[in-house]
């Protein structure tokens, strides 16, 4: 049982098998929401007569090639990716608000469930590309993602993923989604969004975090702690709710002498805070420490300069 207390003050407990129930009970709501919503009953007719080779129920003479899918391998989560472009472009969504939680909550259900039941499955897209399709759901609106039950599958989702594929699969290369060009400016979303409407949500604010880990390189991370240094502030993920273990942040030690820099900055300019920001407040002391006070590589030059900046700032 995973205990998440969401921006609102809301304690959800998560229980996958409960979770797995409830989707099987509204399994009909599951299949309405994606009829609705990647096909009118009348085109999926259409396709039935054409497989059935039923032609005289067609209205044309002239019959598509059918040999290739009809959706793409992540049709899963496409009525979840068509808001996300819609609220992207600008464009008003003509749907209720009950209707568009609707949608993503049922779209989360049926991800849920295969993950669960069909890992070898899901497997067929790489964890890059899935793990993008989830965090579309904080794109897909303003505060869409804050809902109490669309957290609760968000949460058992994104632990489920992880639980089934190693740690660090996170594969800039592997992105297979032809409305992103790359992993990088998918997260450049994912951060503008958590600055400007997440509330310091955890869960938000733990798939912030994911890509941060050592086994990556030090590129997204040099994204959040220079260009988006205003999200440290708010990036308040509790230990205890971490998804991946604390050492994934920790170890192998940095080595990039523009990281370190990086990290020694937010730390003397109180960006963070051990009560602000605990998780990445640890990253930056332990790898400056370990940077400066560890026999390693660096020029003891380089190493003074760092130092001197700390007694300076001391002496103020």
């Amino acid at each position: 049982m995973t205990v998440l207390k969401s921006a609102g003050g809301d304690i959800i407990q998560v229980s996958d098998w409960k979770l797995l129930q409830e989707t099987l009970e509204q399994l009909p709501s599951v299949s309405s929401a994606y009829i609705a919503n990647l096909a009118n009953v009348l085109s999926i007719e259409k396709f039935r007569w054409q497989i059935e080779q039923k032609s005289h129920l067609l209205d044309s003479l002239t019959v598509e090639c059918i040999m290739t899918p009809v959706f793409p391998v992540y049709w899963t989560m496409m009525p979840v990716i068509y808001l996300y472009k819609q609220y992207k472009n600008g464009v008003e969504d003509t749907s209720s608000y009950p209707e568009t939680v609707g949608t993503i909550l049922r779209c989360l259900q049926w991800c849920h469930l295969l993950e669960l039941l069909t890992p070898d499955l899901m497997n067929s897209m790489s964890m890059t590309t899935r793990f993008c399709h989830i965090a579309t759901v904080f794109l897909a609106g303003n505060d869409l993602f804050l809902e109490p039950n669309i957290q609760l599958y968000l949460q058992a989702l994104i632990k489920l993923l992880l639980k089934n594929n190693p740690t660090c699969l996170l594969e800039k290369k592997c992105l297979c989604w032809p409305d992103i060009t790359s992993f990088d400016d998918f997260y450049v979303e994912l951060l503008e969004q958590f600055e400007s409407v997440s509330y310091g949500d955890s869960l938000f604010g733990s798939f912030i975090l994911l890509p941060l880990q050592q086994c990556y390189d030090s590129s997204l991370r040099k994204l959040l702690f220079s260009e988006h240094a205003p999200a440290l502030r708010i990036l308040g993920v509790p230990f205890a709710q971490l998804l991946v273990p604390l050492d994934n942040y920790l170890f192998p030690v940095e080595k990039d002498v523009e990281m370190i820099a990086l990290y020694q900055r937010s730390l003397l300019s109180d960006t963070l805070t051990n009560t602000g920001s605990p998780v990445l407040y640890l990253m930056a002391v332990h790898h400056v420490s370990h940077f400066l006070f560890e026999e390693n590589e660096t020029p003891l030059k380089v190493k003074s300069k760092f130092i001197n900046q700390l007694l300076q700032q001391k002496k103020r």
